[in-house]
């Protein structure tokens, strides 16, 4: 068994004190441990999963009075599944927006999608987004629109950075991953 006896946390680092049992730990005189943070969990064996909700943004779906209905729904539905233990985390396999419809929609569209990401974190939801063609770039005939600046302001590291399950990695966003279990 692997006991604690004294942690220290300075600038170097934290040291720690064990007491091992020497038969599970010790092999040929080292010793092996595997420090990991902390793991978000809530009990839950099961991701959900969705992407191209760029015609929820880019339409008007009313549901309830709310321009924003059909988004709002699905992220209420999981983080409803979420605080009943039954969803860990959810995934957005991209297509957030559309921003087919001219510039002057793009705002409008990641507006309606941050407005729905809300709904996950204020329940404190582990979730991860990774940018598709819609969110990055729009080849139209009109010509090229880069969308990825409005892409990483909506969901930039910083909003992020409260969640123990969220780690940005060397590119910040683009580069993340999440820690579940």
């Amino acid at each position: 068994i692997l006991q604690t006896s004294a942690m220290q946390q300075n600038d170097n680092g934290v040291s720690l004190e064990l007491i091992l049992d020497t038969s599970d730990y010790i092999q040929n005189g080292k010793v092996s441990i595997l420090a990991a943070p902390e793991l978000h969990a809530n009990g839950a064996d099961t991701f959900a999963f969705t992407g191209d909700t760029q015609n929820y943004t880019s339409s008007t779906f009313y549901i309830d009075g709310h321009s924003n209905g059909i988004y709002n729904h699905v992220t209420t539905w999981v983080k409803n599944q979420y605080e009943n233990g039954k969803i860990a985390y959810m995934h957005h396999a991209g297509d957030v927006v559309n921003c087919s419809n001219g510039e002057k929609w793009f705002e409008q569209e990641f507006a309606i999608a941050d407005e729905a990401h809300r709904i996950l974190e204020d329940a404190g939801v582990p979730y991860g987004i990774t940018p598709g063609n819609h969110d990055i770039l729009v080849n139209t005939t009109a010509g090229e629109y880069h969308v990825r600046p409005l892409f990483d302001k909506t969901f930039s590291t910083e909003r992020f950075q409260d969640f123990s399950w969220f780690v940005a990695g060397p590119e910040g966003y683009h580069s993340h991953y999440i820690l579940v279990t």
